[in-house]
């Protein structure tokens, strides 16, 4: 399974070569979280045609696989936030429930942005 980042999908969904070429060597199944739909469609809101985006992603969707965190991947969330305020850094909650996600789904992380998830 490849769990794709939301910056992957817009960069599909807009036409990008560069992502669709990522996008056709995915092996196996390909997932999005929860919260990458969530930005999905407030990215089509905000666009210029809000109408036409929210067919295209409604459509997008039905070709992946959607992931929710449960309780436990939300714990282990938590402790990565907090270990990483300790040491005086900040990980968005957003990014940390996306690696946790990949991590206990076996996904391979696919994302335009690597150093967020490091």
């Amino acid at each position: 399974m490849t769990l794709l980042d939301t910056d992957v999908c817009l960069a599909f969904l807009g036409g990008k070569a560069s992502a669709r070429g990522a996008l056709e060597s995915v092996e196996g199944e390909a997932a999005v979280s929860w919260q990458t739909v969530a930005e999905l469609y407030q990215a089509a809101l905000s666009s210029l045609r809000p109408a036409e985006n929210r067919v295209l992603i409604d459509k997008f969707l039905l070709t992946v696989r959607i992931l929710y965190p449960d309780p436990s991947i939300l714990a282990e969330v938590a402790l990565i936030q907090c270990g990483q305020r300790a040491a005086g850094h900040s990980v968005p909650e957003r990014d940390a429930i996306i690696r946790v996600l990949a991590r206990r789904n076996g996904a391979r992380l696919l994302t335009l942005h690597k150093e967020r998830f490091t």
